[in-house]
């Protein structure tokens, strides 16, 4: 994941961190996914990420189908360049964006003398 201030990707992976450096939050050597049909599924990340909540985000994806039996789809909608894949060093970027949920969870607050607290999210 990462943040970005560019509202339309690029062919250059590098150009839309814009700056930034990626965090790696999720990885494992090998994964099935079992996924059902017309449902969500998911995972809880290794390493949290801030998000700021203001600047754009990249969520980058690496899978490889070392078996190639598996088959991939998603669910995607139109939009300007949103996009971006490599398959073996071919960049094709793409005017639709993959649709996924992203569950945020808040930092605990204790009482304390201050009186009540309140957790802001956008």
């Amino acid at each position: 994941m990462c943040h970005t201030s560019l509202a339309q990707l690029t062919k250059d992976f590098k150009a839309n961190y814009d700056g930034n450096t990626p965090v790696e939050v999720y990885a494992r050597s090998q994964q099935r996914i079992y996924a059902e049909r017309g449902a969500w599924f998911g995972w809880a990340f290794d390493t949290s990420f801030q998000y700021d909540g203001r600047r754009n985000l990249i969520i980058e994806v690496y899978w490889k189908d070392a078996d190639k039996q598996g088959q991939t789809s998603t669910y995607a909608t139109a939009g300007t360049a949103r996009g971006l894949y490599d398959v073996n060093g071919t960049f094709s970027l793409v005017n639709y964006w993959h649709h996924m949920r992203i569950t945020l969870e808040g930092i605990g607050l204790e009482p304390t003398s201050l009186g009540r607290m309140r957790a802001l999210y956008r």
